[in-house]
């Protein structure tokens, strides 16, 4: 996990958030002393690398233009609360300490898969909203049938301070990992809260990442490097 400190920035219209600027990203800028702390634990499910349904005809009850995926079909049957491990229990508390300690009105669960989190939410944090995005036309349509239509969020839209924004095990999906999240960063408002998990070392990367559709693992070192450069202020790392 993460928990990151985004930077202000000095031309609020265009919501630029950086740190220091290069040749790769020459609208970021340096941040001057005194800047605005935002607590920020990411993980997204931002799939905008390798696709996560095929193109081959499906039935008329399968929810999309195509099969599921083995990434798919795997978050659809861990719906059901009994099949929830250790794992997702440590990332809903995490979660859930964000979501207290920034006195948060919703939670935006961006990659939210088969939707667990809003599940594990309304029994444990009742108290705050629970939104999605998901890419993934199978896993949308599951989700909206689930929490509704009115808890999908735009993907585009501008996200406000009040609000956990969480990313829980999405990243290492995303082949153009470092585009995907310099594009979050400048959704987010000065002082929205960022949780992100990821699969850790690259040494245990093995066949079932490679079906699952993961380009990689992460050590803490390549996670605040990747989150500076998009933008974010790193205030702790942890495996």
């Amino acid at each position: 996990g993460a928990q990151l400190r985004r930077n202000p920035v000095e031309n609020p219209p265009q919501r630029r958030f950086g740190v220091v600027g290069d040749d790769e990203h020459p609208d970021l800028h340096v941040t001057p002393p005194g800047c605005t702390r935002i607590r920020v634990t990411l993980q997204s499910r931002r799939h905008l690398g390798r696709p996560l349904y095929s193109d081959r005809p499906v039935s008329s009850d399968t929810p999309s233009n195509g099969i599921p995926t083995l990434l798919e079909r795997q978050q659809l049957n861990i719906q059901d609360p009994s099949a929830h491990t250790f794992w997702h229990w440590v990332r809903f508390g995490l979660v859930a300490d964000a979501a207290n300690a920034q006195h948060a009105v919703q939670v935006l669960d961006i990659g939210a898969g088969s939707g667990m989190l809003g599940d594990w939410m309304a029994t444990h944090v009742p108290g705050v909203r629970y939104r999605f995005e998901e890419l993934s036309p199978v896993l949308d349509a599951a989700l909206a049938a689930h929490f509704g239509s009115e808890a999908r969020h735009d993907t585009a839209a501008t996200i406000s301070a009040d609000t956990v924004v969480t990313m829980l095990d999405v990243v290492e999906h995303i082949e153009d990992d470092l585009g995907a999240l310099t594009a979050l960063a400048k959704r987010l408002d000065p002082g929205t809260t960022l949780v992100l998990t990821v699969p850790a070392l690259q040494w245990a990367f093995s066949s079932w990442d490679v079906e699952l559709g993961h380009y990689r693992r992460y050590s803490r070192r390549q996670v605040r490097t990747l989150l500076e450069r998009a933008g974010f202020e790193v205030r702790s790392t942890a495996y």
